[in-house]
């Protein structure tokens, strides 16, 4: 996917996220790549993270700033979009890990709303 100024959709995913324990570090990212399931780092897809996150925050571009560690994680998405639907099922509504009063009559299952809401990528 590229826009009119020629910058691919992965280039254009950057965050900064701070690490609420450790004080000073954050967390940088990111990509966007469909289909590419490899878990090895690449230094020059790091190299570019950490350009474009100067970008939007010139204090990592002081000299005092180091890298700590490199992660790779795996974000899947969905062909045509994320799946966003509301659904009513029948769930077991007795068993050992559902405690239930003596007292109950009520059926062996109840009907439960499911928002699936997954493949955002």
């Amino acid at each position: 996917m590229c826009d009119i100024s020629g910058t691919t959709r992965s280039e254009k995913v950057t965050y900064v996220i701070p690490r609420a324990s450790t004080p000073g570090m954050v967390l940088l990212g990111g990509t966007f790549e469909a289909n590419n399931w490899d878990t090895s780092i690449s230094i020059p897809t790091a190299n570019r993270i950490l350009a474009r996150a100067k970008e939007v925050m010139p204090a990592l571009d002081e000299p005092t700033t180091r890298i700590h560690a490199h992660n790779v994680g795996l974000r899947p998405a969905r062909e045509g979009g994320p799946r966003v639907e509301a659904q009513f099922i029948d769930v077991p509504s007795k068993g050992d890990l559902i405690p239930k009063r003596s007292d109950d009559a009520s059926t062996d299952t109840k009907t439960c709303l499911v928002v699936h809401a997954y493949g955002f990528g």
